[in-house]
């Protein structure tokens, strides 16, 4: 897996942990094992969700640390034999998760709606996934709603189930209870890639021009990020619903060079947190949300205009 600052080595690998052992199964396998999706050189492996397909057998599997993998490769290199026994206990069941929802209320009756996911993966703290993106966004509220009423709701959401599946759960829970709210939602986003500096923010498109948000630009310059001219697709896998009912996203993006290191793992624990690096995440928020909360800017991308008719 390529060490990458926007995550993208990640999300290339993805697929080999979720459809590799329907993949496998359907090609003979009596059991899959993956190279943990990760940069470090720890024993530790890297956990995730993987979807079992319809159409072929369950079989078990399971991730190799980066290290214990590369041994495995080196054996079968040189002809070793090699035999692996699988002693796994895996279990699932149904279980209650709660979406967590605090608001800072404001004068009006437009939100802005931000946080991060409670669920983690079990063998580590959750410290950078995500607990970090709940402390930033909680931080970020409370400053941003400090010194007076704001004039739009601040909202933090603590999403109650991001990690299973499809990332669908949380998201689309919330939507169910709050849809109805989504014309009022001035901006949605989330944090979810640690808690290791901000480098770029991305808009709705169209959304940079406007007074408010050149004023953000220059308030963020001088924490080292620049307002992204690329438009944001989205803002996280749990606003995604929200974002299909017309709320608008913001994006900030994160260093990701150390965050793959320990993600999913037992040593996703609080000591990988970097203070300083984390009260820049709060200081970018917070600039984001007071400035949105208390101006009457209209993030929702322009419509299209429409084609000229044909002469």
């Amino acid at each position: 897996m390529v060490q990458t600052e926007d995550a993208s080595g990640y999300g290339a690998m993805n697929p080999p942990r979720r459809a590799g052992p329907s993949e496998a199964a359907r090609r003979g396998a009596v059991a899959y094992l993956v190279r943990s999706l990760a940069t470090g050189e720890s024993r530790a492996p890297h956990t995730g969700a993987l979807n079992y397909q319809a159409d072929a057998p369950k079989i078990p599997a399971a991730a190799l640390s980066v290290v214990d993998a590369e041994l495995l490769e080196r054996m079968a290199a040189h002809g070793e034999p090699v035999r692996i026994r699988l002693r796994l206990a895996s279990t699932s069941g149904p279980a209650t998760a709660w979406n967590v929802v605090g608001d800072i209320p404001g004068t009006g009756s437009e939100m802005i709606v931000v946080g991060g996911h409670l669920d983690s993966w079990d063998p580590g703290q959750g410290a950078i996934d995500d607990g970090a993106g709940m402390a930033i966004t909680v931080a970020a509220a409370r400053l941003a709603g400090a010194q007076a009423r704001p004039a739009r709701t601040l909202r933090v959401v603590l999403y109650g189930a991001e990690e299973p599946e499809f990332s669908q759960l949380a998201s689309e829970a919330y939507a169910a209870a709050h849809g109805a709210e989504a014309p009022r939602v001035a901006a949605v986003g989330e944090s979810d890639a640690g808690a290791d500096r901000v480098w770029s923010l991305q808009l709705p498109s169209g959304a940079l021009a406007k007074p408010e948000m050149k004023t953000l630009a220059a308030v963020l310059a001088p924490l080292a990020i620049n307002v992204s001219p690329q438009a944001a697709a989205g803002s996280g896998s749990d606003t995604e619903a929200m974002v299909k009912l017309g709320a608008p996203p913001v994006s900030f993006r994160q260093d990701a060079s150390r965050y793959f290191d320990w993600h999913h793992s037992a040593e996703d624990t609080l000591d990988k947190v970097d203070r300083a690096q984390l009260n820049q995440n709060v200081a970018a928020w917070a600039a984001l949300l007071y400035i949105v909360a208390n101006s009457a800017v209209d993030l929702h991308p322009a419509p299209a205009a429409a084609a000229a008719p044909a002469r």
